[in-house]
């Protein structure tokens, strides 16, 4: 809600963005700095662990972590994900074989989404110009597979097996991904590929090989 009272009557929502994010002394240009100062101590580790899961769209391990940020793997690393992830700014999803070692780690805050991949480096620049990039399109394929799982709830839902138990995770290794994992109760796997599309997709001879 206070962010959205920053909405002037009669704003496009290209136009809000301008003024919000990009104009001089935009609003929201420098909220990212002041909200890890404001919630952490020794912010600027969070910010590291963030800043590199801001460039992997497909999350990071804590071995991957460790060795992108420079942060030990001890108990402090522990406690900035335990941090950032209770304050909803990462989200971690455990592999479908359920090593531990493997739980990848996303960037899940919207705003931190959209700070790290436009904000940060445009100041002063033209979101309707940023809009029509390719750099958009694939930030929104990434972004929209974090709106998905965190959604995973609607999901079953329209699938109809909401009511079926399952353990939700995501699935990797060298050469393909699965975005999204159901394992159900009920002994069947749904396996999910998340798709950002501006109109109705469909899957073709090309795309399905």
């Amino acid at each position: 809600p206070h962010y959205l009272e920053k909405i002037e009557r009669g704003d496009s929502v290209a136009t809000a963005i301008d003024r919000l994010c990009f104009a001089e002394n935009a609003f929201l240009g420098e909220e990212f700095d002041n909200l890890f100062a404001s919630l952490f101590d020794n912010s600027d580790n969070h910010e590291k662990i963030v800043n590199e899961l801001s460039k992997s769209g497909k999350g990071l391990t804590r071995g991957e972590i460790v060795d992108k940020t420079g942060i030990g793997s001890g108990g402090r690393l522990t406690t900035y994900l335990a941090e950032l992830s209770e304050s909803g700014f990462i989200s971690n999803y455990k592999p479908l074989d359920k090593k531990v070692k493997e739980t990848l780690y996303r960037l899940s805050d919207e705003y931190s989404l959209f700070y790290t991949k436009f904000i940060r480096d445009n100041q002063g620049g033209d979101w309707t110009t940023l809009f029509s990039s390719r750099s958009y399109l694939s930030w929104g394929g990434f972004a929209f597979e974090i709106l998905c799982l965190k959604h995973v709830g609607q999901i079953k839902r329209t699938l109809k097996i909401g009511a079926v138990a399952s353990n939700n995770s995501t699935w990797r290794n060298d050469n393909a991904q699965i975005d999204l994992v159901i394992d159900r109760a009920d002994k069947t796997i749904n396996l999910c590929e998340l798709k950002f599309y501006a109109k109705e997709f469909t899957i073709s001879k090309n795309y399905k090989g």
